[in-house]
Order: structure tokens, then sequence, then C-alpha cells
């Protein structure tokens, strides 16, 4: 399954609101932050693994995988892409700037309902 290019993201004091290429909107309160800069985590739905790197001054990339496959990944940089943002199925995922990672398993709420 490979990850969806959704639009855009964004993250207002915790509330995390992305935009997939279909026009479906979630959005999720991220009640704790599991780490900012270079780290290696657990998503959401607790068999996702995000590595981040820093690439330079508010420039990280997370990379995805799942039993060992790769999954994707994601940049967020300056200006341009302050939010690196994907979904893969369910499982959807917003990079920070910083390197911070938010993620949430859900549906998205389909435009017009």
């Amino acid at each position: 399954m490979l990850p969806a290019d959704p639009y855009a993201a964004g993250n207002l004091n915790g509330l995390i609101t992305a935009l997939d290429n279909n026009g479906n909107v979630v959005s999720w309160i991220q009640r704790t932050s599991q780490g900012s800069g270079p780290h290696t985590e657990k998503l959401a739905d607790g068999e996702t693994a995000a590595k981040v790197s820093k690439l330079g001054a508010q420039h990280h990339k997370a990379t995805f995988s799942r039993g060992g496959h790769m999954l994707g990944s994601v940049e967020a940089h300056g200006a341009t892409t302050p939010y690196g943002v994907t979904r893969i199925g369910k499982l959807w995922i917003v990079l920070d700037l910083d390197g911070g990672i938010a993620s949430y398993v859900g549906r998205p709420i389909p435009t017009g309902a």
C-alpha cells in the first residue's frame, strides 16, 4: 500500500488538520509530543515506524516502514513546505519543521458530508 499525497496540513496548538488529494479532511488533537529532531518512533497504528532525520535548519525528513518494508517518506522544510504530510491507508502522518511527528488512525470526513 503506497502513501497517498495529501495537499496540506496544519498544526494549531496541537489541533492537527490534513487535506488529502481527494478533498477529504481529517483532524485530531495531538495530546502529547512524541519527540522532535532526529529520532525513531512507532506511530498511532502501533505497527508503523517513523525515522526522522535532520537535513538542515528547519529541514527534516521522515521515512516510514512496517514489517521491514519501506512505505514512503515526507519532508518538511522552511516556508515552502512547513509540514510534510502523507496518508498510508487509514494512518495519517504529519511531520513538523522541528522534526516532531503527529499521527492518527481514522477515516477522513468526505467533502460535502
